[in-house]
């Protein structure tokens, strides 16, 4: 009966330590790219968000020119920069650091290089429709 592997990589017996160091560098650069994706995502929601709302300077407007839409959307942004500087010092915290694989990095330089993907594809949809 041949013997079953549980590991699923593609490395010869005698390859071991190469794969091993490939796999060990595959992890390091996911989350390095993961710090900077969340990074990145994280500033980009509030300038987006800066872009959209495009909050007035209602300093010196006269309070009987102050309209509540003024005041909604000022809020509004004022939340959403906080929130996204609330969201940016939270730093993921490891759950269980006995585990190799439990990095929170590793899920957002996941979702990173997704986010790229299907960003690339819409807008290569985009482009290729709109001629």
């Amino acid at each position: 009966m041949p013997k079953e592997t549980t590991n699923k990589s593609f490395c010869l017996p005698h390859n071991e330590k190469i794969c091993s160091k490939i796999n060990i560098l595959k992890t390091q650069i996911l989350h390095k790219w993961g710090m900077l994706f969340r990074t990145l995502f994280i500033s980009s929601i509030g300038i987006v968000a800066y872009l959209w709302l495009t909050p007035e300077d209602i300093g010196g407007v006269p309070f009987s020119e102050l309209t509540l839409n003024m005041i909604i959307n000022n809020l509004f942004f004022a939340f959403i920069a906080l929130g996204c500087l609330y969201w940016f010092f939270k730093f993921p915290v490891q759950e269980h650091p006995e585990w190799p694989n439990d990095n929170p990095y590793d899920s957002w330089g996941w979702f990173g290089i997704l986010f790229i993907f299907i960003t690339s594809v819409i807008a290569f949809l985009i482009v290729t429709f709109m001629q």
